[in-house]
């Protein structure tokens, strides 16, 4: 670790040694508990040293035991589970920077030792560390620490890969700067059912001969992009071209952050394809699926903490009103509950606005066949009624009544997942993407 990541470390074992003492647990205890002596615990928090690779493994499982109450006579409260999240985070992120020391990657060879074709097909996967964790034998879940240590020796078992990625790259870009939004569709190599937006937006970044300020006739603007943007000479992109040369670790990983591929397999294991190279240049294809991620997850944490409004609160005229404005609000009727069929129509409906002019999606996808008969305008006049009716279901005085509910009728583990839920459907960013009419 450097002086900065030791000083975060320091303070991080600080403030997990002062969250167990809270608990109840005091120095002795996490000695003995988590197998690491009161002499290393003491000096980490002061400052004085750092834990080797095992140590951190310990701690990790130490915090993971507490997640898990596997510590015993333990209840973990709310209060200190997530400084404990926070720690036990950190500490793998620690692992995670660190070069493997390959063992759990023996382990995971030996394992399949009966079986060469299993080996062959695992090795490189290993090898480039593509995978961060396994079930052995006694079906113990065990992480795959470190960063691999990619050598010129692993660089060259792969380097046909990396010449064949390398040289698409350049082909991509050379083919597909030829054109405009308005005839780009006729090249061979642009991916076909993007949008108009997503065609304009493609276009405008594409790189161009005239974006750049020399005075030489460019011969591949393929070869003068990556030439920018690595800050390398032309003759060292075609040695790599060529295979004379392969990148250094900074370059490979410049060229994984430009594909926007975090993985060390990028350029070595696997063959990119133009879909690839697209998002290179259509950033916003990035950005929406990380958000549909999330916007998944709060669909869901919507759908439960309005199940369980209506259900426990139902004696309340206002949600009883709210019921009422929730089935008047669905343009098809279904036999499921008025929830679930409620957030489905809504998710129909974003998924409809989203492929409206898609001519493959409309004749292929039946279900929603009832949505795209509508109009555009009607689509999305529908989804902002039913956004404000969800406007009316999560309010503070709605999240009182159900946790007033909670407090005199639910057990521990119910109050808990009530209130991960009330968490989930708090953030005001994301609600606003989720109710966003694109």
């Amino acid at each position: 670790m450097d002086d900065l990541k030791d000083q975060e470390f320091h303070k991080s074992i600080e403030d997990f040694l002062k969250t167990l003492n809270k608990m109840g647990i005091n120095m002795e205890e996490v000695s003995k508990q988590s197998d690491i002596s009161k002499h290393s615990l003491s000096d980490w928090r002061n400052g004085k040293s750092i834990p080797k690779r095992k140590n951190l493994k310990k701690l990790r499982d130490y915090a993971s035991d507490l997640l898990n109450t596997g510590v015993l006579h333990i209840e973990l409260k709310r209060e200190f589970r997530y400084p404990i999240i926070e720690f036990y985070e950190r500490i793998h992120l620690y692992l995670q920077e660190m070069i493997t020391d390959g063992e759990s990657e023996k382990e995971i060879m030996k394992l399949h030792e009966g079986n060469p074709r299993a080996q062959e097909v695992l090795e490189p996967f290993l090898e480039l560390n593509l995978f961060k964790s396994f079930i052995n034998p006694s079906m113990q879940y065990k992480h795959i620490d470190g960063k691999p240590k990619i050598d010129r020796e692993l660089k060259n078992k792969y380097k046909p890969n990396f010449i064949e990625n390398i040289n698409n790259l350049i082909e991509f870009i050379d083919e597909t700067s030829k054109y405009e939004s308005t005839d780009i569709c006729q090249s061979p190599l642009f991916p076909d059912k993007l949008v108009r937006r997503q065609v304009e937006e493609f276009c405008r970044n594409i790189p161009r001969e005239e974006y750049f300020d020399v005075t030489h006739k460019i011969a591949s603007v393929g070869e003068q992009w990556l030439q920018y943007h690595l800050n390398v000479s032309k003759k060292q992109i075609n040695s790599w071209r060529r295979g004379i040369d392969l990148p250094s670790d900074e370059n490979l990983q410049n060229l994984k952050t430009l594909l926007g591929y975090q993985s060390d397999g990028a350029f070595l294991i696997y063959k990119l394809t133009n879909k690839d190279f697209l998002h290179m240049f259509l950033p916003s294809l990035k950005i929406e699926s990380e958000n549909q991620d999330k916007e998944h997850e709060l669909h869901k944490n919507l759908i439960n903490f309005t199940d369980m409004l209506f259900y426990y609160c139902s004696y309340d005229k206002k949600v009883r009103e709210l019921m009422e404005d929730v089935e008047i609000s669905m343009k098809v009727k279904s036999e499921k509950s008025i929830v679930f069929s409620f957030y489905s129509e809504i998710h129909k409906l974003k998924v409809a606005r989203k492929f409206y002019y898609d001519p493959y999606s409309r004749e292929n996808s039946k279900d929603l066949k009832e949505y795209f008969n509508m109009s555009i305008e009607s689509i999305n006049k529908t989804l902002e009624q039913d956004f404000a009716v969800i406007d009316e279901i999560v309010t503070k005085e709605n999240i009182k009544k159900l946790e007033s509910y909670a407090e005199k009728h639910f057990d521990k583990d119910q109050k808990e997942a009530l209130l991960n839920v009330i968490d989930r459907i708090d953030d005001k960013e994301l609600y606003t993407i989720y109710t966003h009419i694109r």
